[in-house]
């Protein structure tokens, strides 16, 4: 029996509908995802502000809005628009470790609070799946052309702070039954550690680092102003006493020089991507080797007599002493073989442990060991992601390639004493980093959705202002 023409003209309407519906979707939340990574860097740069006075309006869930609204985006992102190869073999990658994790822990605890603890997980890392999302738009570049904005709003609130006594500092408030921090307030050797805007002068410290080193990979950019830069860098973090942000200011500016300086050999002109994956290579083998090496707590020892100001070993003596020792441990107290090879799976350790096991939480303040806790033998897929896309934008796009570097050595000299994850801009970078390696970006939507972009409003335009691939200029 054939089908009358009115019924395959209602068909029809109902499929393009459908069609209609899924695109127009897709298009909000193409614009949305500009505004959630605006709203995420500017939520951690003034993390205090934000809540303190979310806080004061007794309104204490507004300060999670920009984290909520950011998740919220990314996962509509991945369940409507059409993604690139890469992104769904790392949806993939985290679906099937969101499953081992349920089956190895629901055999500690209940499923129910197991999936709970995923889902924390998975919520915190939002910023590193947002930078998956940006370059699949082909957005990464936002993050390089507003570095100076964020650059300067987290100095002057970490400068500000050396005169003004912030009312939120050491402040407290009480959320799920549990006290939190408005912003930590805590002293190195007694000296102050300024947070300025932020919640954690780690925190300000790591923004201000990012943001410099990307500042510094600017080809363009006169080299007097980036010695400038850099001095008042080294000063605002030096305010904060954070020293692995500080290390990051000595290491970055000396790995771009020695790439700068391998260019001189115009005879060998692979040798600057042959020094550049060897300064990569160098900074993972010891981001791997500091939390392994069983005389790392011998090594601090000797070399912690001496302080000078905030400048101490003694955190990373405590970090050898107990932190990484015991992350290790918690896969041994699992009693279960596969967690050596799939590590504990998603919320075995960071900030998703305060669910399920607040007595043994470990920050693990270290990216190898966050990383490897989590996912075990997984961790290779972050380590050759970061590093496999460098080659093609050293011969395509060597501007590119001297940001991406940037921030690569950045992101690995953070890791030897942060765990990178759980930081909203380190994070950021990282999936900028790890989502570059894939090779493809999405397509454009064709021309009738291009037509329609080119018509959105002036203010959503400024938005899309690194709607290209980051350039260093």
């Amino acid at each position: 029996m054939q089908p009358i023409p009115g019924q395959l003209i209602g068909d029809e309407i109902r499929v393009n509908a459908k069609t209609s519906w899924r695109r127009s979707l897709e298009m909000m939340l193409r614009r949305a995802v500009p505004i959630a990574v605006l709203m995420l860097v500017c939520s951690d740069i003034f993390g205090a502000v934000i809540r303190f006075v979310a806080v004061s309006l007794g309104a204490a869930w507004l300060s999670y809005a920009p984290m909520l609204f950011a998740t919220a985006v990314v996962w509509a992102y991945f369940f409507v628009a059409r993604l690139p190869r890469g992104v769904w073999v790392t949806l993939g990658f985290f679906a099937s470790y969101a499953c081992y994790t349920c089956l190895v822990g629901g055999a500690r605890i209940s499923l129910l609070t197991q999936l709970s603890s995923v889902v924390f997980a998975l919520y915190t890392w939002t910023p590193f799946l947002l930078g998956l999302v940006l370059v699949s738009l082909r957005l990464e570049g936002l993050f390089a052309r507003t570095a100076l904005l964020w650059w300067g709003l987290a100095v002057a609130g970490v400068v500000l702070n050396t005169f003004v006594a912030f009312p939120w500092m050491g402040a407290t408030f009480e959320v799920l039954g549990q006290q939190s921090q408005i912003a930590r307030d805590w002293t190195t050797n007694g000296i102050e550690r300024l947070a300025g805007f932020s919640r954690a002068s780690f925190t300000a410290a790591n923004q201000i680092a990012l943001f410099s080193m990307v500042l510094a990979a600017r080809v363009r950019t006169h080299t007097a102003l980036k010695l400038l830069i850099w001095a008042i860098s080294v000063l605002a973090i030096a305010l904060t006493t954070s020293k692995t942000p500080l290390t990051v200011m000595v290491v970055v500016p000396l790995a771009l020089l020695s790439v700068r300086g391998a260019r001189a050999f115009t005879t060998q002109p692979t040798l600057p991507l042959y020094v550049a994956m060897f300064v990569l290579l160098m900074l993972a083998g010891i981001t791997v080797a500091l939390p392994c090496a069983s005389s790392t707590q011998d090594l601090f020892s000797n070399t912690s007599g001496s302080d000078f100001g905030f400048l101490t070993f003694s955190s990373m003596l405590d970090r050898a002493a107990t932190m990484w020792p015991s992350a290790f441990e918690l896969i041994a107290s699992d009693k279960n073989p596969i967690e050596w090879i799939l590590g504990r799976g998603l919320g075995g350790i960071g900030a998703p442990q305060t669910l399920v096991e607040p007595l043994v939480v470990n920050s693990a303040d270290n990216l190898f060991v966050f990383l490897y806790v989590t996912f075990g033998v997984g961790t290779l897929l972050f380590g050759v992601a970061i590093v496999g896309g460098f080659k093609r934008y050293y011969w395509e796009e060597p501007n590119t390639f001297i940001t991406l570097f940037a921030l690569a050595v950045s992101v690995l000299t953070l890791g030897i004493a942060t765990n990178v994850i759980e930081s909203v801009i380190p994070a950021l970078v990282t999936g900028i980093l790890f989502a570059k390696s894939f090779g493809a970006e999405l397509p454009a939507m064709g021309p009738r959705e291009s037509m329609k972009a080119l018509r959105r409003p002036r203010w959503s335009r400024l938005l899309q202002l690194g709607s290209r691939a980051p350039t260093a200029s």
